[in-house]
């Protein structure tokens, strides 16, 4: 082992216990003011020990006991206290470790001040000298942003701990039952380690029991002999510190075999049939993440979300559907607005049309807690199943934790609006002193922040909407320096745009606008992206073409137009003459170099013009018209078609509020008009283009 990695183990553990065996310790010794101390000694260090002290510091904090502990003694302002006064430019590499075990915390629980005070250090930092800090504050913001986790869950220790569950009189034995909850294990590595998951049982012995055996789900039915009465063993191979969700249905059948069905993150992995119990005893001995039997082996260490069971045997439908929830749900299945979820209509149908809320027994979840008592949270007022109380008991190594998601306090304080201030801070940066070394970075990892904001929050989505986001950005990013817009962002941008098409987002009722707003403010803003460099462009506009115009579920002739696209063309990459007033480099760079530009926005000219000329067959098709788009009666003598006349209105009649559209059956029109286009003039003929291809140009 590295001398110095042995040495930064030696420190940690002589301040912080950090073995698993001693997270519980570690946890107790954990303060505000200890954790000052830890830091100030940290700083006396050399620079290569100091990172391999907060490197073996993130593996510690992957304990949920010290994460804890670490939140509650104001891990986040100490942190950013140590990155102010000890990291330089010449420390890059400790501030990257200072910014992973910020993120570490701020992914278990980052509350509104805490927020604040991040927020607060980017505005004050001076990005000319400082752009490192406000680069490694985004960089730690995007870990916590996409972190997945409940907001609260139950803690177990492995020491005294687990829940005890209320007694129930009667078992359901006419349609089976169902046992679901959110899991992530500690650790599994001990081979004689069997944790219980849960355990219903009678005083006989008989019981329904599921446990995990060299990493893997074990079912159990015991009906009261010496047997253990293993049923099926599940073929997953269940991981350390990964949040899954794990559905267990009995479905009892009179007629054949019942079966048991292993679900994890809401998909069917196996099945087995078993004999259900048969006893009209109560169920006395019901408890989760503690066996009937105790033992010191069998004790759970981990982490459970809300614990429902449900009376009944539920589909796989209402399985994916439950799982779409996430985490963070802790709810009763009554109410479309209580999840932010964006869900089909079948989902939608499966998990609130009733019968999922009224087959609920009981539903425990962290923030119904008090003290050691977890109170019942399901709707039904009918408590005669259980024996007496509703109420679950949690033993003393088991703890609630409620947590405060990074997303949730960027709600409090304005979302993604929090965000553009820092667009203006650095262009204002790069206008006064040139651009410094990291703006580059500082803006991708800005941008990047944002779109994954977009991605896990439907509130979000919405503000973009109606505070026309995209167009805000847009406009941001014409404001600066043109040499700070790489390939990078366009990347971001034409996968956001990609992923927006995806069936993921084929229920949100936000996600063509979106696409919209970022194809024609962003993305084809034209006077925007002329400014940059000619490998950015010419790399953008051939990924257009070859991404997203012949992208099925886009519909770029809809969303933008072939006019636009040739608009491109004429205004921005034809030839001019050496007096032209255009010529200004810092509208059309690189002009001499654009016919390769011209060669993509030509391509994607034709590919739109292939699936129109595609969609137009079809329409003939479908309304009987021929090759050359003449109906029937197009054919037919003059003398036989019916002839109107469209009069305009006059004064009189748009004064009575009368329609605009009278129309005259008995006379001819004796010289028809041409139609006139947007812009006044007579209209291409056979240009195939309505009203809805011509779209505005993005903000300039």
């Amino acid at each position: 082992m590295d001398k110095t990695i042995e040495a930064a183990q030696i420190f940690l553990e002589a301040r912080l216990p950090t073995k698993p065996s001693r997270s519980a310790l570690a946890a107790e010794r954990v303060t505000s003011a200890s954790l000052c101390a830890l830091l100030q000694d940290i700083s006396i260090l050399p620079q290569d020990l100091q990172i391999s002290i907060f490197r073996e510091l993130q593996n510690a904090l992957q304990d949920e006991n010290l994460l804890s502990a670490f939140s509650r003694a104001q891990a986040v302002d100490r942190l950013l206290g140590f990155m102010i006064s000890e990291c330089s430019r010449s420390k890059l590499g400790l501030l990257e470790q200072v910014n992973r075990v910020l993120a570490a915390v701020g992914q278990f629980s980052l509350s509104v001040k805490e927020l604040r005070n991040i927020m607060f250090l980017m505005k004050t930092a001076d990005i000319a000298t400082q752009d490192f800090i406000v680069s490694g504050l985004l960089d730690s913001l995007n870990r916590m942003v996409v972190h997945r986790s409940p907001s609260c869950y139950f803690n177990f220790s492995g020491i005294e701990s687990g829940i005890s569950l209320p007694p129930i009189k009667k078992w359901p034995s006419n349609k089976g039952f169902t046992f679901s909850t959110w899991i992530r294990f500690d650790s599994l590595s001990d081979p004689g380690h069997h944790p219980c998951i849960f355990s219903f049982g009678t005083t006989q012995d008989q019981a329904y029991v599921v446990r995990v055996v060299d990493r893997k789900f074990e079912v159990v039915v015991r009906d009261g002999s010496a047997k253990d009465g293993l049923v099926h063993t599940c073929p997953i191979i269940v991981s350390d510190r990964v949040w899954r969700m794990i559905t267990f249905t009995f479905k009892f059948n009179r007629l054949r075999k019942s079966e048991v069905v292993c679900y994890i993150d809401g998909e069917r992995k196996s099945a087995a049939p078993f004999k259900a119990l048969s006893t009209s005893d109560p169920f006395l001995k019901c408890t989760v993440g503690i066996p009937i039997r105790h033992s010191t082996d069998s004790l759970f260490r981990g982490q459970l979300g809300a614990i429902y069971l449900f009376s009944d045997a539920l589909s796989p439908e209402c399985v994916a559907a439950i799982h779409r929830l996430g985490p963070a749900y802790i709810s009763n299945f009554q109410y479309e607005s209580e999840n932010l979820a964006v869900l089909s209509a079948a989902e939608k149908k499966e998990l609130y049309s009733g019968a999922l809320s009224n087959s609920l027994i009981f539903n425990f979840n962290a923030k119904a807690c008090e003290g050691l008592q977890c109170l019942e949270s399901s709707p039904s007022q009918d408590h005669t199943i259980f024996v007496h109380s509703p109420h679950a008991t949690m033993l003393s190594g088991t703890e609630n934790v409620v947590s405060h998601r990074v997303l949730d306090s960027m709600r409090a304080v304005g979302d993604v609006q929090i965000l553009f201030p820092i667009f203006s801070q650095l262009r204002l940066a790069c206008k006064d002193g040139g651009i410094p070394d990291g703006a580059r970075m500082l803006l991708q990892r800005l941008i990047w922040l944002m779109l994954n904001m977009i991605r896990n929050s439907v509130t979000v989505q919405q503000q973009m909407i109606q505070l026309n986001g995209f167009l805000l950005l847009g406009y941001l990013l014409d404001q600066m320096d043109p040499d700070l817009l790489g390939w990078n962002i366009a990347d971001f941008l034409i996968d956001f745009a990609l992923e927006l098409a995806t069936p993921k987002y084929a229920e949100s009722p936000y996600a063509t606008k979106m696409l919209q707003d970022v194809l024609d403010h962003v993305l084809l803003h034209h006077v925007l992206w002329s400014r940059t460099s000619y490998l950015v462009q010419i790399k953008l506009y051939s990924r257009v073409a070859a991404d997203i115009v012949p992208h099925p579920r886009i519909g770029m002739r809809r969303l933008i137009g072939v006019r636009r696209l040739l608009e491109l063309v004429r205004d921005h990459y034809s030839q001019e003459t050496a007096d032209s007033p255009r010529k200004s480099t810092e509208n059309f760079n690189h002009r001499m170099s654009a016919w390769s530009m011209v060669e993509a926005a030509a391509a994607a000219v034709a590919a739109v013009s292939e699936a129109s000329e595609a969609a137009a067959a079809a329409d003939a098709e479908a309304w009987g018209l021929d090759a050359a788009g003449e109906s029937p009666m197009a054919k037919s003598p003059r003398s036989q078609r019916p002839s109107i006349v469209v009069h305009a209105p006059s004064r009189r009649d748009l004064k009575h509020g009368q329609s605009d559209d009278v129309i005259n059956e008995e006379t001819e029109p004796e010289t028809p008009l041409a139609p006139e286009n947007a812009s006044g003039g007579v209209g291409m003929p056979g240009s195939g283009d309505d009203a809805s291809d011509v779209e505005t140009e993005g903000p300039s």
